[in-house]
């Protein structure tokens, strides 16, 4: 009690009756049914449990983001307890959680969630408005306001942790100045603002109180920054597996942050250890089907209106409105925006939980490749099928069944699994193992019949199934014998290749300290590296805001001990090296198409080799693709494919572009056009494509269909570029 009170200062205390008139505090009772209590017009708050005939205890003001709260003495011993929680690296114990949920029986839980509710909102905006800064300013800004915001002048230590912490603090202690600077705008207030520190008590309780209000508070506070949800990932831990396990698996397919990964990964495993599952086990047994029904729609009614999430696929998704007369509305009713704006936002928060929980599925079921998942059958049929949420993802892949005289792989059609040939399958899968297909291992003409069956069926995969590209080991490489150089000799940009080996799950640390990034394959005790060498290309390098590298050899392991190539599992090396494809594919200084206009830099060389370079099987996908596209676009008479160029037939000249960078020549004699992407990428926008995540695709489509029409062209930079002679 002592330690709070000398924290906030000497405030009035007054344990007499106050006067009726109190023009410097407004009373708040809360109750089960209050609405979250706003702080933007009202100075100041008072959170009593007590009647107010019956004022027997203290009082202290306690500001918090330019709001005071008037507290009792309950709630002091309650705020005194969460600042108490101080070393960030450590969860609490036991016996914190036994005392706290001692001193919320004494505040009262319907308050202590109303108030915590507010409390949480509260830090997750002035988080965001300090993490814009950040983005907007840089860092040394962004921490110059955040020092303000919480006390910092003359880079002296704050009042109130000079009080709590002794005038030591700086140097030891929770606070130290060097972690102030170091860590994350978003760990700032978390961890070192007074209301961060009672906000990680408000989080953790969720552990005592598994109240669903109060655990979608933890889910904004994870989502709002998942590379700084080390509390949240324990709360998940301790709560129970049907409701911790898919928020789990949720974060994983936001965070990119190794350390929080490995956090995550280790939780799910702990979680299934207790109850005797693997970790793939516990994470498809718990998936909540988010309250989709068997139509594939969230139906969310406000008063005598259906408000509908229609969802076709991960990609093709709807909202839209039934009306008391049945009659659907594409915008939402004015009755309901004006009347019930609560109702409203709750509706969009649950469909981008929605997304969010579409999404970590989507990676989780990729996943199986590397880890060889197999499922027995009534698994698959329950949680693949059954699942309503699931089903989203599992029905638009292929999948592969086998038992000792069954071995087909079938796709989910009409509520029956089908071949590629259409041949239907129902009680034969009974006691069959399911496994994800792979195209690796097939001939060349049955995966083009899959591949033929998903476009005329216009099926959009949530990856690259059909079309996954395939890297078996070259001759040159078998030459090597240990190592790849089949993607060296590149020249890429070290900010996007750290950002893509996030997404893909490789760990991009060793590009400062290494030379090298690397992916540990999970489940399993190989790894793979990518090396890499820094590049300065003078001014250039300076313009982007980050140095660039050079790439060399692909090498494996297995327990540290470099292996043979040939001893590599197919799937992994081809899993590997098609992440290897894209990080040069999509990060190359090849595919600036303002590359060219700059200058030497003693990287033209490179850029114009790349430029117009022999395909990859990235690219040669791609290819497969634009065949089939191409043919049903108005364009199509004006379009021929030409090795590795798409040759476009315009008004005023013929132009080649490249299938591979997407760059473009212009005939009689090559010249170059410049042609920025974003210029042009709206074109495609609408067109069908089997998959996701290739940008090239739609960019080659987009400057397709410009330059076809190019009488039509009005930007000035492009045309002068056509008409010049």
């Amino acid at each position: 009690m002592g330690f709070l009170k000398k924290l906030l200062g000497k405030k009035a205390i007054d344990e007499k009756p106050e006067p009726k008139k109190q023009p410097q505090t407004v009373e708040v009772k809360v109750s089960k049914a209050s609405p979250p209590i706003e702080t933007k017009t009202e100075p100041v708050k008072e959170v009593k449990v007590k009647p107010v005939s019956e004022p027997v205890f203290k009082k202290n003001v306690l500001k918090f983001l330019n709001t005071e709260y008037v507290i009792n003495e309950d709630w002091l011993n309650l705020f005194t307890h969460f600042i108490l929680l101080q070393d960030y690296k450590k969860m609490p114990s036991k016996e914190w959680y036994d005392e706290t949920k001692g001193l919320i029986e004494k505040v009262g839980q319907s308050d202590f969630i109303s108030i915590g509710s507010k409390w949480i909102h509260d830090c997750v905006e002035k988080s965001k408005e300090n993490q814009m800064r950040f983005s907007k300013l840089g860092a040394l800004a962004a921490n110059e306001q955040m020092q303000k915001d919480l006390g910092f002048t003359d880079r002296k230590v704050p009042e109130w942790v000079d009080k709590v912490y002794g005038d030591k603090i700086a140097s030891q202690g929770f606070i130290r100045m060097e972690q102030f600077t170091a860590m994350s705008n978003f760990q700032n207030y978390f961890y070192q603002s007074l209301g961060g520190r009672i906000l990680r008590g408000f989080v953790q309780s969720a552990v005592i109180i598994e109240d669903e209000k109060l655990i979608e508070l933890v889910d904004l506070l994870a989502f709002t920054d998942p590379n700084s949800s080390q509390d949240a990932i324990h709360v998940y831990t301790m709560l129970p597996e049907k409701i911790g396990v898919p928020r789990l698996t949720n974060l994983k397919g936001k965070a990119k942050s190794k350390r929080i990964l490995g956090r995550i990964d280790k939780a799910i495993a702990a979680i299934g250890k207790k109850s005797g599952k693997s970790k793939s086990e516990i994470e498809e047994t718990v998936v909540p089907e988010m309250g989709i029904n068997k139509d594939s729609k969230f139906i969310f009614k406000i008063g005598d209106v259906k408000c509908v999430f229609e969802i076709e696929n991960h990609q093709k998704q709807r909202v839209y409105y039934l009306l008391k007369d049945g009659k659907e509305q594409k915008t939402i009713p004015k009755h309901i925006k004006d009347n019930n704006p609560n109702e409203l936002t709750d509706f969009k928060r649950k469909i981008k939980n929605i997304k969010t929980s579409i999404s970590g599925q989507k990676k989780r079921i990729e996943d199986f490749y590397l880890i060889n998942r197999t499922i027995p059958y009534s698994s698959f049929k329950k949680n693949y099928l059954n699942n309503n949420l699931i089903k989203i993802i599992s029905k638009d892949l292929i999948w592969n069944f086998q038992k000792k005289d069954l071995n087909v792989n079938l796709i989910f059609s009409n509520d029956s699994f089908v071949d590629v040939s259409g041949k239907t399958y129902s009680d034969e899968l009974k006691g069959t193992k399911v496994s994800l297909w792979h195209p690796i291992g097939s001939e060349s003409d049955y995966i083009f019949k899959w591949r033929t069956y998903i476009l005329e069926n216009e099926i959009t995969q949530g990856f690259k199934q059909a079309f996954r590209e395939i890297y078996v080991i070259t001759d040159a490489e078998l030459s090597t014998e240990n190592y790849s150089n089949r993607f060296a000799s590149h020249i890429l940009n070290k900010d996007q290749v750290a950002a893509l080996c996030k997404a893909r799950g490789w760990s991009p640390s060793g590009l400062t300290n290494h030379g090298k990034v690397f992916l540990k394959i999970p489940e399993s005790d190989y790894k793979a590296e990518y090396w890499t060498g820094d590049v300065d290309l003078g001014e250039r390098s300076r313009l982007y805001g980050s140095a660039h590298i050079t790439t060399d050899q692909v090498r494996f392991y297995k327990k540290k001990e470099q292996l043979k190539l040939s001893e590599i599992p197919e799937i992994i090396f081809s899993e590997v090296m098609r992440d290897v494809d894209l990080f040069v594919g999509v990060t190359s200084i090849g595919n600036d198409p303002a590359w060219f206009d700059r200058g030497n830099d003693g990287a033209d060389s490179y850029w114009r080799t790349y430029t117009n370079g022999e395909l990859t099987e990235r690219s040669n996908t791609r290819v497969e693709i634009l065949k089939n596209l191409i043919p049903k676009l108005k364009i199509a008479d004006q379009c021929e494919f030409q090795g590795k160029y798409l040759h476009v037939k315009g008004s005023i000249r013929e132009y080649k572009i490249h299938l591979g960078s997407g760059n473009i020549l212009m005939s009689p004699d090559d010249q170059y056009l410049c042609i920025v992407a974003d210029r042009s990428g709206k074109q495609a926008k609408n067109l069908f494509i089997p998959f996701e995540g290739d940008n090239m695709l739609s960019i080659i489509i987009s400057k397709a269909l410009l330059l076809a029409e190019d009488t039509k062209i009005k930007d000035t930079s492009i045309l002068n570029q056509i008409n010049r002679k």
